[in-house]
């Protein structure tokens, strides 16, 4: 299974769009794209699905946390109701200083799923995505950005996982990627990142994308 983030404004506010298998999937709006902690809300044939928001009181609970269960950058995942029903945020592994890296943890609907960042250069970044030991998604960034405007493809192995991975890259785009304030212009960027740990670099199966397309 395959599916595309696009983003197709940016400025002021930025809006993408999700396809799964070539169809429409949802449309995302983050609300203010100039300072860090905009909101972004996530719709499907105008109709709001998810809220993804700057959570304070997580973030201030986090502060005397040791670094293992500090939960950075966390934003809360509301549904359309505007109860909490999930949040992500970014943790650091629990493994020696010298071996330290950090992941993308999103928990909804009672599941927890994880996120890995793994550079590879001029191929781009591969965020493989994670249940538990089993890897469901596989979200890919080329190192190349046209006009200000983010891409990402997904590939799972059903459209749960698929979902899953539209709201990792929509919180990656929010946090990390969003180009604040920058207007669509006619620009080649690019943005080239190595990952070294073994042990996240091995989160990486280059055999998975695959295993999806079957």
């Amino acid at each position: 299974m395959h599916g595309e983030i696009v983003q197709t404004y940016s400025g002021f506010s930025a809006a993408l769009e999700a396809f799964i298998e070539g169809e429409p999937y949802a449309s995302a709006e983050i609300t203010n794209n100039i300072t860090f902690g905009g909101a972004c809300n996530i719709t499907r044939n105008g109709k709001l699905l998810y809220t993804l928001s700057y959570d304070t009181e997580e973030r201030a609970s986090s502060i005397g946390k040791s670094k293992q269960n500090k939960n950075l950058i966390p934003y809360k995942i509301d549904d359309a109701n505007g109860n909490k029903c999930g949040q992500i945020g970014i943790k650091q592994a629990d493994v020696p200083f010298w071996r330290l890296y950090s992941f993308h943890e999103m928990t909804i609907n009672s599941n927890t799923y994880r996120m890995y960042t793994v550079g590879l250069g001029k191929e781009g970044l591969k965020y493989p995505i994670y249940c538990n030991d089993t890897q469901i998604a596989l979200m890919e960034k080329d190192a190349v950005v046209v006009n200000n405007l983010d891409k990402y493809d997904i590939y799972a192995h059903d459209r749960q996982g698929a979902e899953i991975a539209v709201l990792f890259g929509l919180y990656i785009d929010i946090t990390a990627a969003a180009n604040r304030g920058t207007a669509v212009t006619e620009s080649v960027r690019k943005v080239y990142s190595i990952t070294t740990n073994k042990e996240l670099k091995s989160k990486y199966n280059p055999d998975f994308k695959q295993s999806c397309m079957l």
